[in-house]
Formats: C-alpha cells, structure tokens, sequence
C-alpha cells in the first residue's frame, strides 16, 4: 500500500471513530457533515471526499461490522473439531472485538430510530450471526441450547446493560463478558442444563425439551452495532 493509501485509510478511519462518538453525544439525526468535519478537523469538501452523504458513514460501519463476523467464520473453519468450538470462538469474539463492540452498543442504544429503519432496510446483524451458531452448535440444538448459544457470543451486550448506574469501566465490563461467556459455554456443555435454586445441576433429562425445534438456526446477538 503507498503513503497515499495509508494516509487516506488512517483518514477514513478517524472520520468513522469521530462520527459514531457524535452520533453517541448527539444523536445520528442532530448530528451534520459538517459537525463531523468540524471535529475531524477537515473542509466539508475535503470529508465528501472519504464520505458524500451521512448514510454512506452508517453504511460503512455496518460493513466493517459484517467483515468482522466474515473475519470470525473464517477463523472458526480453520480450528480443530475438539470438541470445545464454541467456547473458543465465543472467546475469541469477546477478546478480539470487545472494545470496539462497546463503542457500537452504545451509539445503537443512543440511535434507536435509526436501528430500527436499518434492520428494516436489511441490515439485522442478527441474521448475520446465523452461520456462526450453526458451525459451532452440533447436531440438531434445541430451542434452549439455540438461546444459550446465543447468549455466549453477547455476553458483551449483557455486561454493559447490567453496568448500567455503576462505576465500572469498560475493561471490568469486558473482563465480566469473557467470565460470562466461560460460564454459559460450561452450561451448554453439559447438555443445555441449569443449576436448581440451590446451585445443583439440573437432572439430565431436563437439559433437552421432549420435542426439539427446527434445524435451522434462526438468529443471532441482541441488537448492536
């Protein structure tokens, strides 16, 4: 890559991290051009350059998003099949994207509005996980086992929303996810069942309900960006 290129993708860059803090502080909709390129430190010209309309920001996040579950497939399909998959890539989606998953949670719950129009654009990044769930759930999972398969790849959303009103900062919430994510992947390990109300595991014809759902794995993480 020439400086040229390097300079234009640093810049690029800066101008996304810079929009998505404004769009957090001050709502994506209350949020301008030239706000971004004021902050940035660009001529509104010079910003159209890198990104002509507001949207084709969004749009880029949403595709950086989409690359790093692509990045995730690519990664799962090159480990060993030992029988702990899950865990590991849940781990490693944690560990590798936790941070800038922070970021992105929090400018999705500040811009509800406009999450809701993008997923019904297509953009659900729900839909985008499925494969995911698919390659490291084994066999026909059940209902229950779909949901804490889930669970282990989010733990990141549940860690901040329960953050909420508390004085943690982001790396205890991040170090809570990856605790989490341990803990649920040890549920799912043992067959999908949950301790009793006095931490006993549950009977193990209670792990599976007497009719399974659908193969298909249908869905993904809770809402973020």
């Amino acid at each position: 890559m020439t400086s040229t290129k390097k300079n234009g993708a640093h810049m690029r860059e800066t101008i996304l991290q810079t929009a998505i803090e404004l769009f957090t502080q001050r709502g994506y909709d209350a949020t301008s051009l030239r706000n971004i390129a004021e902050a940035v430190g660009l001529t509104k010209s010079s910003l159209y350059h890198h990104f002509p309309r507001k949207e084709a920001i969004v749009e880029a996040v949403m595709a950086g998003q989409k690359q790093e579950i692509d990045d995730l497939l690519d990664w799962i399909d090159q480990q060993p099949d030992d029988g702990d998959l899950l865990l590991s890539a849940a781990l490693h989606w944690v560990d590798t994207t936790g941070p800038r998953r922070l970021v992105g949670m929090r400018f999705a719950r500040a811009n509800q509005p406009l999450m809701h129009r993008l997923r019904h654009e297509g953009n659900d990044r729900s839909e985008w996980f499925t494969p995911v769930l698919e390659r490291v759930l084994p066999g026909t999972p059940t209902s229950s086992e779909i949901l804490l398969g889930r669970m282990t790849f989010d733990t990141i959303g549940a860690a901040l929303a329960a953050a909420d009103g508390l004085d943690v900062t982001d790396q205890e919430i991040l170090d809570a996810a990856h605790a989490s994510t341990v803990c649920l992947a040890a549920c799912l390990r043992s067959g999908g069942r949950t301790p009793d109300h006095q931490g006993n595991p549950a009977p193990a014809d209670q792990g599976r309900p007497e009719k399974s759902r659908p193969q298909h794995v249908d869905g993904g993480t809770a809402t973020t960006v």
